[in-house]
């Protein structure tokens, strides 16, 4: 996986703040890729967006959310690593479980994703579903029914392991344990934004205070920057 610098994540940034969260997906999966997978299978790129943000941030990830059980507020603290199963998906359809002869399902992309970014959620799912059947004879009528839908993403699960990254995290207040789904794109990027919005306030405070340029400030060492902020009082 390529690094990316300060200045090449800032215009990266920059240049997808406005677009979908799937086109952000695949613009930040493009910049650190070789060129090989432009569109990933959505697991593959989950863990490769997850590699990105150990890269640039660290091992160790804080999410806070509220307990599903209580509502509590609880802050997880979480290895990266330890989100993804390591498991590499399968590029090949399997047979659709079920009464089905002659269907089967492929994994989903990030393409597909950003086919039914503009849907409501009702509507992306059975799109989504639909979009992974292979074609062939005596397709499941739209809207699908319950049992073929689950057994739709029984499939895409079996291909694609990590299609689904869940955090395990232990409420406090009331001792439940419960898996929650991570939007991993959302996370990320959530983090890169607050990270560029950081640095740059960083840039207007010393560019103030020394004329220094943009490209200057953010080759400095993040230790030093904070060095000076700290000698401007900040």
């Amino acid at each position: 996986m390529r690094r990316l610098g300060a200045v090449e994540l800032i215009e990266l940034w920059s240049d997808a703040a406005d677009q979908s969260p799937p086109r952000r997906a695949l613009a930040l999966l493009a910049a650190v890729g070789d060129g090989a997978e432009l569109d990933p299978v959505v697991g593959l790129g989950n863990a490769q967006l997850l590699l990105l943000r150990e890269a640039l941030f660290g091992p160790t990830l804080t999410a806070s959310l509220a307990c599903p059980g209580c509502g509590e507020a609880i802050e997880a603290h979480l290895r990266a690593d330890a989100l993804t199963s390591g498991r590499k998906p399968s590029p090949d359809a399997v047979p659709m479980p079920g009464h089905h002869p002659g269907l089967a399902v492929r994994p989903l992309r990030w393409t597909d994703l950003l086919a039914v970014a503009d849907a409501d959620d009702g509507g992306a799912r059975e799109e989504l579903l639909r979009r992974a059947i292979e074609p062939g004879a005596d397709r499941p009528a739209a809207p699908l029914t319950a049992v073929t839908a689950a057994r739709i993403v029984e499939a895409l699960v079996e291909l694609d392991p990590d299609l689904v990254v869940s955090l395990t995290i232990a409420c406090p207040s009331c001792g439940g344990t419960h898996e929650v789904p991570l939007d991993v794109a959302a996370f990320v990027w959530a983090e890169i934004d607050g990270w560029c919005r950081r640095a740059l306030q960083d840039v207007h405070e010393l560019a103030s205070a020394y004329g220094w340029t943009e490209t200057a400030i953010l080759a400095l060492p993040a230790a030093r920057r904070r060095t000076y902020l700290e000698l401007l009082g900040r």
